[in-house]
């Protein structure tokens, strides 16, 4: 028996979802009156915790006319909108984001058709911890003592001493008279030596600072890439699809992208752990077999990873 429009929607309740460890179901909405939008919570799932940051929750929905908004209320009030990221006929997926705070929090969604708002989705309580401190680094200043080496100088000073001998000579005339001393020269004085010059102590030059090595952050590390849930996808509206689950270190963002088909939506994060559910509905050109790769970013780079292929076929498979 094959499933038609909103009422196959409703007899899928509640949605499988495949993720790391197994098995994981959607939070289903209140029933909706006919017309009207039912909506699903897809991650984060029921009781994890986070860290403080900001939550980026996966959500979809289904009417029996283009779902064209989605809503996010967390405990009671509405945080954010979100129009789809992607949607075929009556089938639509959106990302919303929300700035969280630490503490048990409810989430619940609800999507906008040409109907009006359907009713919210069943309550989803998840908690947010503290936010990680980074690591303090302290550079310790190393002090540098330089000695340097004067010679020393010696001036030796001579001292000359000059004796003078001095002869006098008396000659008795004939007439008894005392011939007059001769005169004595006056000694000649000795210069003293001029003093050797003391040379100054070289300048010693200033010591370089030490200079701090240059620091680099990691690059992103991806762990795992796994693609689950159904391998085979199609072009019209079928409630089939697939998830992609990767466990990445230092990343701060990741995504994934369908190889010649233009697809790339980004994953929500939960820690080092990484979600996105990729449903049917592409382009009559998408058929065939298409590389499905993972995309991750951080402060030390951009990596990828290939997370398997899937298969795009034309029609949905008959009940």
């Amino acid at each position: 028996m094959k499933l038609q429009g909103v009422a196959a929607a409703k007899a899928l309740i509640p949605v499988a979802l495949f993720g790391f460890g197994g098995l994981a179901w959607a939070s289903g909405p209140t029933e909706a009156a006919a017309g009207e939008a039912q909506s699903w919570i897809d991650s984060p799932m029921p009781g994890a915790t986070l860290d403080v940051s900001i939550l980026k929750v996966s959500a979809h929905a289904t009417a029996d006319t283009a779902v064209t908004s989605f809503e996010l209320e967390v405990d009671g009030k509405v945080e954010s909108s979100a129009e789809p990221i992607a949607s075929s006929n009556k089938l639509a997926y959106a990302t919303l984001s929300w700035n969280s705070k630490p503490g048990s929090h409810s989430l619940r969604v609800r999507g906008k058709s040409s109907d009006g708002w359907g009713p919210f989705s069943d309550s989803r309580t998840i908690v947010i911890g503290p936010a990680l401190q980074p690591e303090s680094t302290s550079t310790v200043p190393i002090e540098t003592t330089t000695t340097i080496a004067v010679p020393e100088t010696t001036v030796a000073v001579v001292e000359t001493t000059t004796t003078l001998e001095s002869t006098t000579t008396t000659t008795i005339g004939t007439a008894g008279t005392v011939a007059p001393k001769p005169s004595t020269p006056a000694p000649t004085p000795v210069p003293k030596p001029n003093p050797v010059p003391t040379q100054p102590p070289p300048t010693a030059p200033p010591a370089p600072a030490p200079t701090a090595p240059p620091t680099t952050a990691a690059p992103p590390i991806i762990d795992s890439a796994v693609l689950s849930g159904n391998p085979i996808l199609y072009r019209p509206t079928c409630f089939y699809s697939a998830q992609v689950t990767a466990r990445i270190r230092n990343a701060s963002s990741a995504r994934v992208t369908i190889d010649d088909i233009g697809f790339d939506a980004a994953m929500a994060k939960n820690g080092d752990d990484f979600t996105i559910t990729i449903p049917s509905g592409f382009a009559s050109t998408s058929t065939g077999v298409k590389a499905v790769r993972v995309i991750a970013t951080g402060p030390g780079g951009t990596v990828q990873a290939s997370a398997g292929t899937i298969e795009i076929r034309f029609n949905c498979p008959k009940d």
